[in-house]
């Protein structure tokens, strides 16, 4: 992810979120969470981080020095004029792994769907990963 001058990654087996500045040639870890991390996205001063629990019967990531005992999952905010996580969600149930992280600029109340969700079959998957919701009502603009 792009941000300002700077390049912003994932090392996701050793839970490090990094930073790499176009102007210095510099890498530098911003911060370590203790979990697998996958998907990244930003927004104005801050890093939207998503985390997946290792799998408990995981084989594959079996070395990593991030158990299955001490992960978890979730999203969590950074910012980035700090490195600081200043915000987060963690869940404790159902959902174990996150792939992707998108923002939704103005989107006061976003939901979150699974397959116990009755709305689950109504979500559309289109080209490039975008999701879209289908409106009830026939309107695409009515919430």
């Amino acid at each position: 992810v792009l941000v300002n001058d700077r390049i912003y990654f994932l090392l996701s087996g050793t839970g490090e979120v990094m930073e790499y500045s176009l102007k210095t040639g510099e890498t530098r870890c911003v911060i370590k969470l203790n979990s697998f991390l996958r998907g990244l996205a930003a927004f104005g001063n801050f890093l939207f981080v998503g985390c997946s629990k290792i799998r408990d019967d995981s084989t594959v990531f079996s070395e990593l020095e991030i158990s299955s005992k001490s992960s978890f999952c979730g999203i969590y905010v950074i910012d980035l004029r700090t490195g600081i996580n200043v915000a987060g969600i963690t869940y404790t149930d159902i959902v174990k792994e996150i792939f992707s992280i998108k923002v939704i600029p103005n989107s006061i109340s976003p939901g979150l769907l699974t397959e116990r969700d009755e709305y689950h079959d109504k979500c559309i998957l289109a080209e490039e990963n975008l999701n879209f919701w289908i409106n009830s009502r026939g309107n695409p603009n009515s919430p």
